[in-house]
């Protein structure tokens, strides 16, 4: 039963990660979830390089210098990786959805705040899907941040759920 309401509370997390706008919103639930089931226990260690080198794109942003994974963990039943990172003297949070190439990186700082960033792993391919293409942004470029983008990229996680869905 237990492992029932974990992939449960696993799935609504996918769903939070597309539709909420509130980035602590979604962080704070995966906390629940990681602090209060069985979700680490029945995680395995894992590497994943490509997650590394996302996660590292976003860290230049961030601090200009690359995270050192502490440990990175899969849970298979919800085709989900997630673990903490090092970024500087910072300590680092992500989860990243394997089956529908999103997840969340969040990195804290000593006084509480926090830096949130969606990622995704997916590549682009010839046509145009609505996701925003091209080179990470400048710091204050605002390009990624356009209303239209954000509801573009929800839809194009949205459809990557359904798909998803329909494997299983």
């Amino acid at each position: 039963m237990e492992h029932k309401r974990l992939a449960e509370q696993v799935d609504q997390l996918k769903e939070l990660l597309i539709n909420e706008q509130d980035f602590t919103r979604i962080k704070n639930r995966f906390f629940d979830i990681s602090s209060r089931t069985p979700l680490v226990a029945e995680s395995k260690r894992c590497k994943d390089e490509k997650l590394v080198v996302a996660m590292n794109l976003v860290a230049k942003q961030i601090a200009n210098t690359n995270v050192k994974v502490m440990e990175l963990l899969k849970y298979e039943a919800g085709s989900m990786l997630h673990g903490v990172f090092q970024l500087g003297s910072q300590l680092g949070s992500i989860f990243y959805f394997t089956d529908i190439d999103a997840g969340l990186m969040t990195v804290c700082d000593f006084s509480g705040t926090a830096v949130h960033s969606r990622i995704s792993l997916a590549e682009a391919d010839d046509e145009d899907d609505g996701m925003p293409t091209g080179d990470l942004p400048e710091a204050g470029d605002s390009r990624l941040l356009k209303p239209e983008d954000k509801l573009r990229m929800r839809r194009k996680l949205r459809e990557r759920l359904e798909r998803s869905r329909k494997k299983h």
